[in-house]
């Protein structure tokens, strides 16, 4: 159905029994609320409300739920599929359809297809990559979730990963890349999964991981994002990552699933599917236990192919 929210009056709502989904397709096409039982797990910056971007116009920090398209220092600037206009439709009794214009920078018209499940907190996202464009262009999927708060992030390490510690950590400083940092505040690794128990002070950092999955909790929420992993595809971020994070101070954790380069011709697409889950869930206590909330995300979640 069609609302109004936060200053936006062409949002599109789905909802079950115990979720709520609310899509602002004129800001980005991006999402504004996913909740469970009325407590919104995505980042809401009041300052933004209502806010639009033309062609010309001045850009904004977009909030929420954002979907990109990377790799983030190869893409030329496309404000039009950031936070441009998209169109909106409602395409079932759950389930709703958002287009981006086309941006000719990037060869680039977007397709987002959103479906609520009929009953539990499971939001499926399909973003498809069409080249409209007369150049074969070579693009990738990037998430760009805003979850609130500082809260903590679990991030499961390839066991055989290329990389000394499992990952690496964008800085200090500008386009820097660090193979093995070290004495990380609010970063433990423990029984093969990096943790974050809150905002560090360098704030990004890539994984190669496979397992497809991230999990985030905060508000006596757990929120899953799953994704596919092609260990056998090429990833042309710079660190060839599948998978990273984000935190800004404690305001938000910024949950990114980076999908495999895609090799477009002219009129070819692409598609890449991310899969949201939210849980109730308590704080994590000083006994937490990465293993275990990973047995419980494999039990709880499927697998996205």
């Amino acid at each position: 159905m069609k609302t109004g929210w936060r200053g936006y009056p062409n949002c599109l709502k789905l909802t079950n029994r115990s979720s709520e989904v609310i899509l602002a397709p004129e800001a980005g096409g991006r999402v504004l609320v996913f909740s469970r039982e009325g407590r919104n797990i995505l980042y809401q910056d009041r300052s933004v409300d209502g806010l639009t971007w033309q062609e010309g116009g001045k850009s904004f920090h977009a909030d929420g739920g954002r979907f990109d398209v990377g790799p983030a220092w190869l893409i030329p600037p496309h404000l039009n599929l950031w936070l441009g206009p998209w169109s909106g439709t409602v395409t079932g009794p759950r389930s709703a359809r958002l287009v981006s214009l086309y941006d000719p920078a990037t060869g680039l018209q977007l397709i987002r297809d959103f479906e609520l499940d009929a009953s539990e907190s499971r939001l499926i996202i399909r973003q498809t990559m069409l080249n409209r464009s007369d150049r074969t262009i070579r693009w990738c999927y990037w998430g760009r979730t805003l979850a609130d708060g500082a809260g903590c992030c679990v991030v499961p390490l390839n066991p055989e990963s290329r990389f000394p510690r499992g990952f690496c950590m964008y800085g200090p400083g500008p386009y820097r890349l660090d193979y093995r940092p070290e004495g990380l505040r609010n970063i433990e690794v423990r029984d093969g999964f990096l943790i974050f128990t809150g905002g560090p002070e360098i704030p990004q950092y890539g994984f190669d991981t496979r397992a497809g999955w991230l999990a985030f909790l905060n508000h006596g929420l757990l929120f899953v994002t799953r994704f596919p992993v092609y260990p056998e595809r090429v990833y042309n971020e710079a660190g060839g990552f599948s998978a990273e994070v984000y935190y800004f101070q404690d305001r938000f954790c910024e949950l990114e699933p980076v999908g495999p380069q895609e090799v477009l011709a002219p009129g070819a697409s692409a598609r890449f599917t991310e899969e949201w889950w939210l849980f109730a869930c308590p704080p994590p206590g000083p006994a937490f236990d990465p293993v275990e909330l990973a047995g419980f995300v494999e039990r709880n979640t499927e697998k996205v192919c």
